[in-house]
Formats: C-alpha cells, sequence, structure tokens
C-alpha cells in the first residue's frame, strides 16, 4: 500500500484537543484513497510561514522522514497557496496536496456521472490555476534565450489551453444548471414535496434513502458515496413527497469548493424540508461537531432557518440507555423533531415517514418536539 503523512499547522496555541480531531478526520479522508498513514507532522507557530506553510527546521525534518520511508504523498490539513505547495513539493521532493484537493479526488474517485465529474474537473481547475501558472513559468521561462523567447511562447500555451478548458466546462455544466432548474420549477408547478436529505458523510443518509424508498443505491464505509443527487418518490395514504439524497459534508469544508457543486446544491435550496441525519454511535461531541458543521454549512449556502427534521440514525448498534442519554442532550442543541431510527433495521421508520407528512402536508397540531426513542418493536414499513 502507498504510503502518506499528514500535516498540520497549529496557530492557536491554547489548542490541545481538537487539532487532535481534525488531523484524525484527515486520516480518514486519506485512507479512503487507499493510502496508509504512517505519520503525522505539527508545528505550532503564530503566523504561518508565507513560502513554506511550515518553518524551516520542521520541512527539513519532514523531507529526512519522507526520504527515509518512500512517503509519496504529503497531504496538508491547512490550506495551501500555490507559493506554499510549489516550494514545499521542491524542498520535499514528493506531491504534496491540501485537504481542498484531497476533498477533490475522493470525489472525483468517486462520481460515476458526466456532471459530477465536470464539477469536480472546474473545481480542481480553479483551485490550482495559480499553481499551474506559477510552475510553468519556472519551467519555460528558463528555457527563453530573449525577449519572446520560446520558453515564454509554450507558457503562455499552456495557460490558454487552461483558460480554454475552463471555459467550455463552465460553459457545459450553466447548460446542465439550466435544465435542472427547469425540473425543479415544473415539480414546484405540479405541487410536487421535495424532501432532502443533509449531514455529514457517512452519518447513513443513502440508507434512509434506500430504506423509506425501497431502493437499493450504493452504500459504503467510505466518504462522499455520493456525489450526484439520487430520486425517488414515496406515497403513504393517498399522498406523496420526493425524496432527494444529497452529497454529505465534512469539517472545515471550503466554501468555495461548496460552491463549485451548485447544481447538487438547487435540491437542497429548492426542499420543503430537510432531513438532517446524524450517526448517533458517535460519541457526543462528536456528534455536536457534526452537528454544528452541517448547521455552519446549511447557513452559508442560505438554508439554515428551513424546516428541518433530525433524525438520529444507528440505533440499531447502541443499548436504549445511551441513545436515550444522547436523545437528552440533543434536545438541549436541537429545536425541532427527533426521531431515532435504524435505516438497516427498519426501526421507526413509519413514525418518521408520518412525521414528514404532518410538517409538509400540515394535517395535526404539530408539538414543538417529537422524540422516537424508545419504541423498538414496531415493525418494519
Amino acid at each position: 500500500m502507498r504510503k502518506a503523512v499528514t500535516c498540520f499547522l497549529k496557530t492557536n496555541f491554547h489548542d490541545h484537543t481538537f487539532y487532535k480531531t481534525q488531523l484524525n478526520e484527515l486520516k480518514k479522508l486519506v485512507q479512503s484513497l487507499n493510502y496508509q498513514v504512517i505519520n503525522s507532522f505539527t508545528q505550532t507557530r503564530k503566523s504561518p510561514k508565507s513560502s513554506t506553510l511550515f518553518g524551516k527546521g520542521k520541512v527539513k525534518e519532514l523531507r529526512n522522514y519522507v526520504e527515509k520511508n518512500q512517503v509519496e504523498l504529503v497531504v496538508f490539513y491547512n490550506l495551501l497557496t500555490s507559493k506554499q505547495k510549489y516550494n514545499l513539493e521542491v524542498e520535499i521532493g514528493k506531491e504534496v496536496i491540501d485537504r481542498y484537493e484531497l476533498t477533490l479526488r475522493i470525489f472525483n474517485k468517486m462520481a460515476s456521472d458526466r456532471l459530477s465529474k465536470l464539477q469536480i474537473e472546474l473545481a480542481s481547475i480553479k483551485k490550482l490555476f495559480p499553481y499551474y501558472k506559477l510552475k510553468a513559468s519556472q519551467k519555460y521561462f528558463k528555457e527563453r534565450p530573449g525577449y519572446m523567447g520560446g520558453g515564454e511562447y509554450i507558457y503562455h500555451n499552456v495557460l490558454s489551453g487552461l483558460r480554454k478548458l475552463e471555459n467550455k466546462i463552465t460553459k457545459e455544466i450553466e447548460a446542465h444548471k439550466e435544465r435542472k432548474k427547469e425540473r425543479i420549477l415544473k415539480r414546484k408547478r405540479k405541487g410536487t414535496k421535495i424532501v432532502c436529505l443533509v449531514g455529514y458523510y457517512n452519518a447513513g443518509k443513502t440508507s434512509i434513502f434506500n430504506a423509506i424508498t425501497k431502493c437499493n443505491k450504493q452504500v459504503s464505509d467510505f466518504p462522499f458515496t455520493t456525489i450526484a443527487s439520487k430520486y425517488s418518490m414515496r406515497y403513504s395514504k393517498g399522498e406523496s413527497f420526493l425524496i432527494v439524497d444529497t452529497i454529505g459534508f465534512v469539517l472545515d469544508i471550503d466554501p468555495q469548493l461548496i460552491s463549485s457543486f451548485e447544481i447538487n446544491l438547487l435540491d437542497m435550496q429548492h426542499a420543503d424540508l430537510l432531513l438532517h441525519v446524524i450517526d448517533v454511535t458517535d460519541n457526543f461531541e462528536t456528534i455536536k461537531l457534526k452537528y454544528e458543521t452541517t448547521n455552519r454549512i446549511l447557513d452559508e449556502i442560505g438554508l439554515k432557518e428551513r424546516s428541518q427534521i433530525y433524525v438520529l440514525n444507528k440505533i440499531d448498534l447502541l443499548p436504549q440507555e445511551l441513545i436515550e442519554e444522547r436523545t437528552k442532550k440533543l434536545k438541549k442543541l436541537i429545536k425541532g423533531r427527533i426521531y431515532a431510527v435504524s435505516a438497516l433495521k427498519r426501526k421507526n421508520l413509519q413514525e418518521l415517514i408520518e412525521g414528514i407528512m404532518q410538517v409538509l402536508y400540515r394535517k395535526r397540531k404539530e408539538k414543538p418536539l417529537a422524540v422516537v426513542a424508545k419504541n423498538f418493536r414496531n415493525q418494519p414499513v
């Protein structure tokens, strides 16, 4: 298996624990690309070094370790400037990426449809264009013998090619976007109610989607299994709603990366209801962190005030007492309906569906908080 190391520059001198959570998340993401993370390098500085992020001594230590242990990939949690990325690769002699590039690579690995791949390619070009520009200038400008030498022609050709590719992809994505908007408007005109699954990656959104719709969409332990949205109608007692499974979120995801998947976000932005899925098997501090991460992202795309139902998934993996304890704590954090379910064992799904119908069609008077966590004897839907 290919070897990788993770890196983190800590500028908060009082942070003794949270950065470890961030590094652990980074490690999981790197492992999903079939790399073995063999070590982690952390440095605490008042501010990042403009040229290499890390200080000179730490870069030397990192280079020696990489050479000695045949490391192929160096991954920084911090976002790197083009200058930092280029200088680090020159100093270390190996490929260096940050968490933005890492996320794009995972997206690309999991994407199967053309539109997703186009969005990923465009996001990659926008992120890395300054880096390509810097790299090309260093490579080709050395080759020019004089004014307007050959190296300069090649340099401009490289940049021109990237710009043409960017424009071509942008036009194709815009065409997809207009068609997507039209489909959404048609649904709205027909009165179709739309329910979107949102939440952190690996919370079990697709499993809930399958359980509610009786579909068999792919699920896995890898992050971002769902890139392109999935759709299915659900009918119950003469009424229906369209349920949409969407891309999962991740800690400290860059807003620019989120905006790159604007087409995927259109489903969320036009939803009548969001099902905010939470993995109840995490410890409460992790649950709180993922909940806050999802809400922050929803806020950034203008959806924080959208009607939400909170779904605690995977109750089949915990004893009832622990579920009740975590649900009780969440009541203090969450204002809204909470349903505890098991998508795998199909527990409490009927209550969840009835709760969705109540919100969508306002048939019965809503309670401020409806918690379904104690009854595990319900029959499958």
